[in-house]
């Protein structure tokens, strides 16, 4: 495969190859990666034949490296077959599926994690509301129970009195 560099305006991007490329993906985590460790998987391209695109290339793979590179890219270029680039358009699209699919699990999972943690404090709260009515309700049970004792014991004095009054 032959490596050359690229200016932006030799890329032609297919949207049908790389949707991605239209997208408004952020690539500022690409951006520090490329700068903290260098440029290492040059893009892919193929060149286009006809006379209006002689020194063009169709971005064949590496669409967010593009982009986070800036004015100029490395790049490999690549005479494909038609069913050479659909067999990597195909594993392009898998591997953002399985990368969608990760993402989704860990917001999956942390989502999980924010019910659990508001379930247990909801759980927690209720439980010391119940307490606290509990506690208020013992008290106030006890208040009646003295009250009504206190009302037995006035009952029997002045029965006691009645008695022997008479």
């Amino acid at each position: 495969m032959q490596r050359i560099h690229l200016q932006l305006d030799q890329l032609v991007v297919n949207p049908a190859i790389n949707p991605r490329h239209a997208s408004d993906d952020d690539v500022g985590d690409l951006v520090a990666q490329i700068k903290a460790n260098g440029y290492t998987d040059a893009i892919l391209v193929r060149p286009l034949g006809n006379a209006d695109n002689a020194f063009q290339f169709e971005l064949i793979d590496g669409s967010r490296r593009n982009r986070a590179q800036g004015e100029s890219i490395a790049a490999g270029v690549k005479e494909l077959h038609r069913a050479q680039q659909r067999r990597m358009e195909g594993r392009e699209r898998l591997g953002r599926m399985r990368r969608d699919a990760a993402n989704l699990l860990a917001q999956s999972l942390k989502l999980e994690e924010q019910i659990e943690e508001t379930f247990i404090a909801e759980t927690e709260t209720a439980i010391a509301i119940l307490n606290a009515t509990q506690s208020t309700a013992t008290a106030d049970a006890e208040a009646v129970s003295g009250m009504v004792n206190a009302e037995k014991t006035r009952m029997l004095v002045d029965n006691t009195i009645e008695h022997h009054s008479v």
